[in-house]
């Protein structure tokens, strides 16, 4: 090309020359070139012209450190621009709110903590949770509170605000003292009522101030209203179904544990028949039973439903009943039933397995016992009458396959 047209030939393509233009002009000097090399262009006159033979690969490279800078500044605007932005939309009802430091919502410790001999060097089990294990909630609110104020369970880096819920609770929620309103919605199987006045005090918001009647309450996340998922999560108080905070708790870790103590800790009650189809070798047999029985209290766990239902009438408490510990309000009662009683049960209703059940059991056997198991597998499984004693088969089978070619892979 240089011999046919020779002095003609551009050395630069033309987004080359175009960049080269944007960078001699004053407006783009201070973002395309670095405090040096704007120094010494400023030092000089309006005419000062880049070298032509800077390479656009140098004048990008110059805009690193720069463009970092914005990227994590205009990260941090939206972050605070989204929190204030929420905060604005409070509802206007929280500044006429009275008694406001009378809201707060404290966890119950469960078997973590139960497990650990509730010794104070092992405090912190009082705020970890195994997954599928209820969680109870205390709550406490003034006694003219909202029928609607509700609590709602959230990882703890989902939402900005401390004032505001910006995130979803994708069903983890639930009201702290529903009214007959709300509860004439209620159906067999609902977990977001799991909730009750369990009595009234007289409480005092400052030293000089009067008395306040204050209910107090427990709330149950069980079934549907857990996340079912490992991590570190929180709970919020909510305003009459807005999502103004008004309390949070302390954050709390959903984990695990050996699947060797599944049933010790969830304290279930259950047992094996000597009558095994297909007996396993003696020595094969209390690992299978062990894990059978450990299979069966998750299973449960997941497939647990929520029965919550009225106790008491308002209108003529009885003085020994529940309703005159309220002040003769409505009592919600929370059972939560887990259908499987056998290893030998088939883990479905009538061969059917839902979705959501299955992604939940194959996502606490990947996390209890170390073997993935697809909802399909676990769907098609329960189609074809598979009991939990069957699964447990296939789950040890897997891991003794899994543990021998771990070790091989570690031989010389």
């Amino acid at each position: 090309m240089e011999k046919v047209y020779g002095a003609q030939i551009h050395r630069d393509s033309g987004i080359v020359r175009t960049v080269k233009k944007a960078v001699n002009k004053s407006i783009g000097q201070s973002v395309f070139m670095d405090e040096v090399a704007y120094d010494v262009a400023r030092a000089g006159n309006s005419e000062t012209k880049l070298p032509e033979n800077m390479s656009v690969a140098s004048l990008l490279a110059s805009t690193t450190k720069p463009m970092k800078d914005i990227f994590l500044e205009t990260k941090d605007l939206l972050t605070t621009t989204t929190a204030r932005l929420a905060e604005r939309t409070l509802p206007s009802e929280l500044t006429k709110l009275d008694h406001a430091g009378e809201y707060s919502i404290k966890l119950i410790s469960g078997a973590a903590w139960r497990a650990s001999g509730k010794g104070t060097a092992n405090k912190n089990a009082k705020n970890v949770y195994y997954l599928g294990e209820s969680i109870r909630v205390g709550w406490q609110t003034p006694a003219g509170h909202s029928r609607r104020d509700w609590i709602g369970m959230y990882p703890v880096t989902a939402n900005f605000s401390n004032q505001i819920t910006t995130a979803s609770s994708k069903g983890c929620f639930v009201y702290t003292h529903p009214d007959e309103n709300l509860l004439a919605e209620m159906v067999v199987g609902d977990s977001i009522f799991a909730s009750s006045v369990t009595g009234v005090v007289k409480a005092r918001e400052g030293k000089k101030s009067s008395l306040v009647e204050v209910l107090q309450g427990e709330a149950l996340f069980s079934s549907s209203a857990l996340p079912f998922k490992v991590g570190t999560y929180e709970l919020r108080l909510h305003h009459g179904g807005t999502h103004a905070v008004l309390a949070q708790s302390k954050p709390f870790e959903i984990t695990t544990c050996d699947s060797a103590n599944i049933v010790h800790l969830f304290g279930a009650d259950t047992s094996v028949d000597s009558a095994v189809p297909d007996p396993p070798k003696e020595s094969e047999l209390d690992e299978l039973e062990q894990l059978s029985l450990a299979l069966l209290t998750i299973a449960n766990k997941a497939f647990a439903v929520t029965d919550s239902h009225t106790v008491g009438d308002p209108s003529s408490p009885n003085a020994d009943g529940p309703a005159s510990r309220t002040g003769g309000d409505v009592v919600v009662q929370t059972d939560v039933v887990e259908p499987l009683d056998s290893v030998h049960d088939p883990f479905s209703f009538s061969e059917v397995l839902e979705e959501k059940q299955a992604r939940r059991l194959g996502y606490a056997i990947k996390e209890y016992f170390g073997v993935e198991f697809a909802s399909d597998v676990l769907i098609y499984a329960a189609k074809h009458g598979a009991t939990v004693h069957d699964v447990a088969k296939r789950i040890l089978e897997a891991r003794q396959a899994l543990s021998a070619y771990s070790l091989s892979i570690i031989k010389p």
